[in-house]
């Protein structure tokens, strides 16, 4: 009803009507292409499009991408396509060409499939189509991309064709043809492997792209040691970093890189434990500027968590005086002991990030595990209403302390299960409060998102951009 009404606003507009102030239209689903253009006549005859949010996996109409070129050619593109997997019309899970190669689009968050398992060994995937689509652009600002197994074939429809070539499952990069534009980077598997960024591929990398452009970049988990070698001291105004510290690579190219950076607001490190005593000379040397860090959790052998010392815990608030945003790995007793929560609100942050882990014993967050030596554990949900309920306890109580209450928590759980012989594998899930401050709601002091499902092969990057979305809209995984 409601979108009906909104049609028939366009559609009887005088003097330009609603139209007149319209600047952005987002997209969340497949709507009538003659809606679209009546909507964009209307608007181009009174008004001034300057943005475009195209948040489905339906295909963009062809009319109406034209009719963007040809009356805003200054107008940006952004496009969110991130479950092409489940789309129920088959043309839609294959990629949408036309879009990604518009020379609008400026800002893409994208799924792209492969069937290969390591990163060092060519297979088919997707990743040829959407560099070859990207390039044709050419006006990319910011690339969110995440590669993802392609597990449809059990479905009988394939994402990946058997067409494609062969080819490493990286971006293709070519001498001469570029991302001038490029702002931000964020490139990760939601499966086991690393990325491969070797020398050459980062040599072509930098020379495709303006380097004092960049102001974020993102490797999930992925240490990439010849990315920091080939571009420490060139990015003179990169803002935000996340990597991770894996099992025998070398530290020394990451410090290098941090500390060639200058006013660093933002570091996201995985695994943190592991390099703490080598990285964090230098990622004291951002003390004036940095807002935000995350120091993720470290995994030991057989999934075991691994605490960095509760020592360090206590130097952030001198040692990063303007912090906004923390990230900690703690056991869960600590969770839940009011003195370690008094020391984190002694930092007036706005958004905590608790990591821990919780054993195979009952609690509030879930059920006891139960075990059997030859079919293995089995694994009991969260249960929704306790584990929100101890969620809300924690940030109440880093709030009493603070000057400001603490407007996010997220939450992130581990919980270690077993296969059969009692092989260990580690499971997790995340969800969100946000502090409600509408007065419509006043019997509800936060709002909850994440689905709240355990996950195998890391954070879906659906709940991942909901936790990060101002609206809960776009990405909605309730």
């Amino acid at each position: 009803m409601a979108y009906k009404a909104l049609l028939s606003m366009f559609r009887n507009a005088t003097a330009g009507g609603i139209a007149r102030h319209v600047r952005s239209i987002t997209v969340q689903t497949k709507i009538p292409s003659e809606d679209l253009i009546m909507i964009l006549d209307t608007i181009s005859e009174f008004g001034k499009l300057r943005e475009l949010n195209w948040n489905t996996s339906a295909h963009i109409p062809r009319a109406v991408l034209q009719k963007l070129h040809s009356t805003w050619p200054d107008l940006e593109i952004s496009a969110a396509v991130i479950d092409r997997e489940d789309a129920e019309n088959g043309a839609y899970r294959k990629m949408d060409l036309g879009l990604l190669s518009s020379p609008l689009l400026a800002r893409l968050t994208y799924v792209v499939y492969e069937r290969g398992y390591r990163s060092d060994r060519t297979c088919r995937s997707e990743w040829p189509k959407l560099s070859q689509a990207l390039l044709s652009g050419g006006n990319i600002r910011s690339m969110v991309i995440q590669s993802q197994q392609d597990s449809s074939s059990a479905y009988h429809h394939d994402l990946v064709e058997d067409t494609e070539p062969e080819r490493l499952p990286r971006l293709g990069l070519s001498l001469g043809v570029g991302f001038p534009k490029l702002e931000q980077l964020r490139i990760r598997n939601q499966i086991y492997y690393t990325s491969l960024w070797d020398e050459e591929h980062c040599r072509t990398l930098r020379n495709s792209i303006d380097p004092s452009r960049l102001r974020a970049l993102e490797f999930g988990d992925d240490n990439p040691e010849a990315f920091f070698a080939t571009f420490t001291g060139i990015l003179p105004n990169l803002k935000s970093l996340r990597f991770g510290v894996k099992i025998n690579t070398s530290l020394q190219p990451a410090e290098g890189f941090i500390d060639s950076l200058s006013g660093l607001k933002s570091l996201h490190i995985g695994g943190a434990h592991r390099g703490l005593d080598e990285l964090w000379r230098v990622i004291e040397k951002h003390r004036d500027t940095l807002k935000t860090l995350i120091l993720g959790p470290t995994w030991g052998q057989y999934g075991s968590p691994e605490y960095i010392d509760r020592s360090l815990l206590e130097t952030i608030p001198q040692a990063f005086p303007n912090i906004e945003r923390l990230g900690w790995h703690a056991p869960l007793q600590y969770v839940n002991d009011d003195d370690f929560l008094a020391m984190l609100s002694t930092m007036n942050l706005r958004h905590l990030d608790m990591f821990t882990h919780i054993s195979g014993e009952a609690s509030e967050y879930s059920e006891k595990l139960d075990v059997d030596v030859a079919q293995g554990s089995n694994n009991p949900p969260l249960n929704r209403t306790q584990s929100i309920a101890a969620a809300t306890r924690i940030a109440d109580t880093v709030s009493q302390k603070q000057k400001d209450p603490l407007e996010r928590l997220t939450l992130h759980l581990a919980r270690t299960l077993y296969m059969d012989r009692f092989q260990p594998y580690t499971t997790h899930t995340a969800f969100q409060l946000r502090r409600n401050d509408s007065s419509t709601a006043k019997d509800e002091k936060y709002h909850v998102r994440g689905k709240m499902h355990w996950w195998y092969s890391g954070q879906p990057l659906k709940e991942e951009l909901l936790f990060e979305e101002e609206t809960a809209g776009v990405f909605s995984a309730q």
